[in-house]
C-alpha cells in the first residue's frame, strides 16, 4: 500500500468519524429541544381543557342566573316579599337542583330581600359566610367570574328585569357556587386538584416521576385567586431517549455505508470528498440545509444520499413517535380482534356444515362484513396517521353521510368547517354507532358552536348513558363493556387530537350521554 493510499485512508476514516460525532452531537442537541417544545404543548393543551373546564361553570352559572332574573316572578317578588315565592322556589331541593352554595336578592337601594346559603354538595344548611355577605353589599353592576373569599367562588350578578327584559331593574340577583376540584376533575377527564394561590401564569417542577403542572386561577378583577394543579407523565423523555439511540445507529451505518462506497474513488476526488466533509460539520440541528450536488458519479451520487439522508432524519424526527405508537395500535387489533373474528368465522361455519343451518352461514358471513369495516377503519386510522393532510371538512355534509347509514331520529343546529381529512368520518361514525349499539339510543342530535378559532361539536343521544364509574375509562384502548378488543372510541380520542382537537365526555338531561368535540375553525 502506498502512502498517499494509506494517507488517504487515515484521513477518510477521520473524515467520518467527525460526521459521526457532528451529527450524533447536534441530533442529540436538537431533538432534546424539540421533545421538550411536545412537552410543553402537552402542559399547554392539558391547561387549555381545566380552563376551559372552568369557563364551562361559570357559562352555566351564568344561564341559571339569567333564567331567575328575567322572569316575572322575581320581579314582583322583588317589590313585594312574600312567602309564596319562597315556599315554591327557594327550598333546600332548589339550591341542589341547581348546585348553588348561595341565592341572594338585592332590592335598588342595596337591602337584602332574601338571601339563602345550602350545601348542595353534602345536602346540608350552611352558614353566611361574613365575608360574602361584605362583597353583596359592594354588588354594584352585572358581572360573571371569579371571587376570593374565605374559599374560592363562582358567582353571576344579574340585574332583575320582567321576561322581555324591559323596564327598569328592581335590583340585583346574585348565583355562588363553591368552585369544587371533583367537577373540574370530572368535566376535564384528569384528576385536577385546588391550591392556594402561588403561580401567576401556567408553571410546571418536577416531582419524581411526573409533572407537576400549576394553573392560575383569575378572578374577577384579574388577581390570582388560587392554582389548579395536576400531574402529567412526561412520556416523551422515554421516547426521546429511544429516538436518539436509534437515530444515532442509524447514522452510523448509514455514514460507514458511505465510507465504503467512497473509498474506492481515485486520491484526486478526495478535495470533493472533504468538501462534503466540511458540509457535513456545518449542518445544524434543523436539518434544512442541503448539499449542492452536480455531476453523475460516485462522488455526486454520496452527496445525494447525504441530502437523502438529512431529508430521511427530518422526517423521522416529526413522525417516529406518531408511527410507533399507530403501529402498535393497529398489530394489537390485528392481532386479537380480527384473530378473535376468524376463529368465530370457522366456528360458525363448522356448526353451519354439520347442521346444515342457514343461520350460522348468515351469522359468518355477518362477522366477515364487520371484519371487512374494521379494515377498512384501520386504513382510514392509516392514511390518516402516515399521511396526514389536513384540509376544510364540512361537518354538516359529513354527519348526513353518516347518518344515512343509520334509522333513527336525528336533528342539527348550526354548521361550520373544520381542519381535519376523511378520518372524521369514522369519528361520528363510532360515536353514532356507540350511541346506537351500547347505548340503545332513538335520537342523535347535533349541534355545533362556532367559538371563533375553535368550533365544538356536540353529540348527544338519548340512550342509557355511560355510568360515571366508566367515564374516565371509555377513551382507553381495550376497554369495553362487551366481549371483544375495545378500539371504537380510543380511534375517535387519537383522530381528534391528531387534528390539533380534544374530546370529553359528560351527561345528558335527562338521560343518555354527551360527547364534546373542539377542532380548529377552517378560514
Amino acid at each position: 500500500m502506498t502512502s498517499i493510499k494509506r494517507k488517504y485512508l487515515l484521513v477518510l476514516a477521520s473524515v467520518f468519524l467527525a460526521i459521526i460525532l457532528v451529527i450524533s452531537v447536534y441530533a442529540y442537541f436538537a431533538t432534546s429541544k424539540a421533545f421538550e417544545a411536545v412537552g410543553m404543548e402537552e402542559v399547554l393543551e392539558h391547561s387549555t381543557i381545566v380552563e376551559d373546564a372552568l369557563y364551562r361553570e361559570l357559562e352555566e352559572i351564568d344561564r341559571l342566573c339569567s333564567d331567575w332574573a328575567y322572569w316575572d316572578d322575581t320581579y314582583r317578588f322583588i317589590a313585594d316579599p312574600n312567602e309564596e315565592y319562597i315556599r315554591s322556589n327557594l327550598v333546600n331541593e332548589t339550591f341542589a337542583d341547581i348546585q348553588m352554595n348561595y341565592i341572594v336578592f338585592v332590592n335598588k337601594s342595596g337591602g337584602i330581600v332574601y338571601a339563602g346559603a345550602y350545601d348542595w354538595k353534602n345536602d346540608t344548611p350552611m352558614n353566611f359566610s361574613s365575608r360574602f355577605l361584605d362583597f353583596v353589599r359592594q354588588v354594584d353592576g352585572e358581572f360573571t367570574g371569579v371571587v376570593k373569599l374565605d374559599r374560592i367562588l363562582l358567582v353571576s350578578v344579574k340585574s332583575i328585569l320582567p321576561s322581555n327584559e324591559s323596564g327598569e331593574a328592581r335590583g340585583y340577583l346574585i348565583f355562588g357556587r363553591y368552585l369544587y376540584p371533583e367537577k373540574i376533575s370530572q368535566i376535564s377527564g384528569f384528576p385536577v386538584s385546588i391550591v392556594d394561590a402561588r403561580f401567576g401564569n401556567v408553571t410546571y417542577q418536577y416531582s419524581g416521576d411526573n409533572l407537576v403542572v400549576y394553573v392560575p386561577i383569575r378572578d374577577f378583577k384579574g388577581g390570582v385567586a388560587g392554582n389548579f394543579v395536576f400531574k402529567i407523565h412526561p412520556f416523551w423523555h422515554e421516547v426521546f431517549y429511544t429516538y436518539v439511540t436509534g437515530l444515532i445507529a442509524f447514522i452510523m451505518l448509514s455514514t460507514v455505508l458511505f465510507g465504503i462506497a467512497v473509498g474506492v474513488v481515485l486520491y484526486r476526488d478526495l478535495r470533493r470528498i472533504l468538501e462534503i466533509q466540511k458540509f457535513v460539520s456545518r449542518v445544524g440541528g434543523n436539518f434544512e440545509d442541503r448539499l449542492s450536488v452536480s455531476g453523475s458519479d460516485e462522488i455526486s451520487e454520496l452527496g445525494k444520499q447525504i441530502n437523502q439522508m438529512l431529508d430521511r432524519i427530518e422526517l423521522s424526527f416529526k413522525r417516529i413517535a406518531l408511527l410507533t405508537d399507530t403501529l402498535k395500535f393497529m398489530n394489537r387489533m390485528l392481532r386479537h380482534e380480527i384473530k378473535n373474528r376468524l376463529t368465530s368465522i370457522v366456528g360458525f361455519l363448522e356448526v353451519g356444515m354439520e347442521s346444515m343451518d342457514v343461520k350460522y352461514f348468515e351469522r359468518s358471513r355477518d362477522i366477515a362484513l364487520d371484519t371487512s369495516r374494521l379494515i377498512d377503519r384501520l386504513r382510514v386510522l392509516e392514511r390518516s396517521f402516515l399521511s396526514y393532510e389536513p384540509k376544510a371538512i364540512d361537518i354538516g355534509s359529513v354527519v348526513e353521510d353518516v347518518m344515512r347509514n343509520y334509522n333513527v331520529e336525528w336533528d342539527m343546529k348550526g354548521n361550520a368547517r373544520v381542519m381535519a381529512d376523511e378520518g372524521l368520518y369514522t369519528v361520528f361514525e363510532n360515536l353514532v354507532q356507540n350511541a346506537i349499539v351500547h347505548g340503545n339510543a332513538t335520537k342523535i342530535e347535533f349541534e355545533v358552536l362556532d367559538y371563533g378559532e375553535v368550533v365544538e361539536i356536540l353529540v348527544k343521544d338519548n340512550g342509557k348513558g355511560i355510568p360515571d364509574e366508566l367515564k374516565g375509562r371509555v377513551f382507553e384502548e381495550g376497554f369495553s363493556t362487551s366481549s371483544g378488543y375495545g378500539f371504537g372510541l380510543y380511534i375517535v380520542k387519537m383522530l381528534v387530537e391528531r387534528y390539533g382537537g380534544a374530546i370529553s365526555l359528560y351527561d345528558n338531561k335527562p338521560c343518555g350521554a354527551i360527547f364534546s368535540i373542539r377542532l380548529p375553525k377552517a378560514f
